[in-house]
């Protein structure tokens, strides 16, 4: 793994840190043909579209058509060339064309099979595209409390809702193990201040303080660990949670 990236958490909405280190890797230049796997709420698919121009294509998809709803319109009101279809992770996606080059950000650990994600992704990469997939590593997230061992307790329960937690470790090995040439990978780390930003960093791990703890910590304990921060400083209330990029080219 190389290089090494750190985003200051501020405003917003949490995947712009990592969609923006992937974004970086994917380089979509004027005229490419980008395809977005598990676009979300689509932030980073109405920026692909921007920077692609109207003669380009991003082509979105996500299993859920209500996240997508708003970025569609968005998409129309600016006249973007962007086309958002609900669908299955794990495809097909069948563009029209081939693409130029595919994202992934958080798609692999929300698909049933990453294996098969990734699968269907390559299939719709024209030879010679690039790959880019992005992880957070949910096992390495840290976070400042008063109370270290129960934060420990507090955030492996959050974990409960993602089924791969630690597949930013292993996303290196499955690039490679599908064919793609190339690879390299970086981590970012997303650093987050303040109590409102540190919620938001947490929260797309599960439901909030889910009421069935995986290592029996009941919610209510959960919930007063989370109403302690108010004793804290708002400025000394700061979360790290490490990702990883990684980079890979379709053969020729």
């Amino acid at each position: 793994m190389t290089g090494r990236a750190t985003t200051d958490r501020g405003t917003g909405p949490w995947i712009g840190d990592l969609g923006a280190a992937a974004l970086a890797e994917l380089d979509p230049g004027r005229g490419r043909r980008i395809l977005h796997a598990g676009c979300g709420t689509g932030e980073l698919t109405l920026e692909m579209g921007r920077l692609v121009g109207r003669h380009g294509l991003v082509l979105a998809v996500d299993p859920s058509a209500g996240l997508m709803a708003e970025a569609a319109e968005a998409a129309r009101a600016e006249g973007l060339p962007v086309v958002f279809r609900p669908g299955a992770l794990e495809g097909p996606h069948e563009p029209a064309a081939p693409v130029d080059a595919a994202v992934l950000v958080r798609a692999l650990s929300r698909g049933r099979d990453p294996h098969a994600v990734l699968a269907a992704v390559l299939a719709a990469v024209a030879p010679g595209g690039r790959v880019v997939a992005a992880e957070p590593d949910w096992p390495a997230v840290e976070l400042d409390h008063p109370d270290p061992a129960l934060t420990r307790r507090v955030l492996s329960a959050r974990r409960v809702g993602i089924r791969r937690p630690g597949l930013a470790r292993e996303l290196v090995a499955m690039l490679s193990a599908a064919g793609l040439l190339g690879v390299r990978a970086r981590e970012v780390v997303t650093e987050a201040r303040g109590r409102a930003a540190v919620e938001e960093l947490l929260q797309p791990s599960a439901a909030a303080l889910a009421p069935a703890e995986p290592d029996g910590l009941p919610a209510s304990v959960a919930r007063s660990w989370w109403a302690s921060y108010t004793e804290v400083a708002d400025d000394q209330v700061t979360g790290r949670l490490p990702g990883v990029v990684a980079v890979g080219t379709v053969p020729a």
